[in-house]
C-alpha cells in the first residue's frame, strides 16, 4: 500500500530562521538522539505555544487506519510530521515496512529535515528528497501508483496545483484518502474537491496548472469530502470513490 502526504511548498512556521531550529537541536543533540518524543517536544518548545507545528496530530488516526506502506510528504514542517506519524506507526507495529519520502524544494530546509530524521533514527524509513515538486513527483510516479493517503498541512498553499499534478500522474486511485488543513488563504481547495465532474472539467480546461501545464489534473476523479472543525482550522477529509469514463 502507498501513502502520499502533501503539504504546502514553502513552510513558514515562525519568523525565526529555520537555521535557528537546527542550532537549537544541535546544542541538545546528546539528550535528544533517538528519543523521538523528546525531539518533538524540543521542536514544539522552539516554535512556541501558538505554533501549528503539531497539527499533524489531527489526522494521525486516519494515517494509522490507512495502514499504508509508501508515503510522500510535499513541502514540510522540516520533518516534524514525519517523525510524529512514523513514530506512531512503529509503536503499533515495530516491524512495519514503510517508506516515507519527504520532498523539500529548498536546499537549506532539506538539510534541516535530514538532520531531524537522522537524529530521530528514522533514516531507514524516511527519505528526504530536494528539488522542484512536479519534477520529483514525476520521477517517483512510476514507483508508487496509485497512493493511499495524501496530506496537505498548512494554512495556505497551492494545494489545487499539487493535487492536479498527483491526479495527472495517476497517484490518486480509488480509495485514496486526502487529508488537508484548510486555512482562509488556500486556493479553491474545498471547491476543487467537491465540484461535480462537469464543474471540475470546466475549471481544468479554462485554468492552466501554475505548477506545470503538463499536469492539468483529471476531471473524472470523484471525491467524497467531509469537513471537520479543529483548533480554528477546517480539516477536509476526501476519499476518491470513483473514476468516470473519460
Amino acid at each position: 500500500m502507498t501513502l502520499l502526504l502533501l503539504k504546502s511548498l514553502d513552510t513558514n512556521l515562525t519568523p525565526q530562521p529555520h537555521q535557528d531550529l537546527l542550532a537549537y537541536l544541535q546544542t541538545r543533540e546528546e539528550s535528544l538522539k533517538s528519543n523521538r518524543p523528546k525531539i518533538l517536544e524540543a521542536i514544539e518548545e522552539f516554535y512556541g505555544p501558538k505554533s501549528e507545528v503539531s497539527r499533524c496530530s489531527r489526522i494521525s488516526k486516519e494515517f494509522l487506519d490507512q495502514k499504508s506502506r509508501c508515503c510522500i510528504e510535499i513541502g514540510s514542517d522540516l520533518g516534524y510530521s514525519a517523525v510524529y506519524l512514523i513514530d506512531k506507526a512503529l509503536k503499533l507495529d515495530p516491524f512495519i515496512d514503510i517508506d516515507y519520502y519527504l520532498l523539500l524544494e529548498d536546499e537549506s530546509h532539506a538539510k534541516i529535515g535530514r538532520y531531524i530524521i537522522e537524529l530521530s533514527a528514522l533514516d531507514r524509513y524516511v527519505h528526504v528528497i530536494q528539488g522542484p515538486t512536479s519534477k520529483v513527483l514525476a520521477g517517483l510516479g512510476d514507483l508508487i501508483l496509485p497512493v493511499d493517503f495524501l496530506y496537505l498541512n498548512n494554512s495556505a498553499g497551492p494545494y489545487v496545483s499539487v493535487i492536479r499534478v498527483a491526479e495527472s500522474l495517476g497517484m490518486v486511485g480509488k480509495g485514496t484518502l486526502v487529508a488537508a488543513n484548510v486555512g482562509p488563504e488556500v486556493d479553491k481547495y474545498e471547491e476543487y474537491m467537491t465540484w461535480t465532474p462537469a464543474e471540475k472539467r470546466q475549471f481544468i480546461y479554462t485554468n492552466k496548472n501554475v505548477f506545470d501545464v503538463e499536469f492539468p489534473g483529471r476531471w473524472n476523479v470523484v471525491y467524497a469530502t467531509q469537513l471537520r472543525e479543529s483548533g480554528g482550522h477546517t480539516v477536509a477529509l476526501s476519499t476518491c470513490i470513483d473514476f468516470l469514463d473519460s
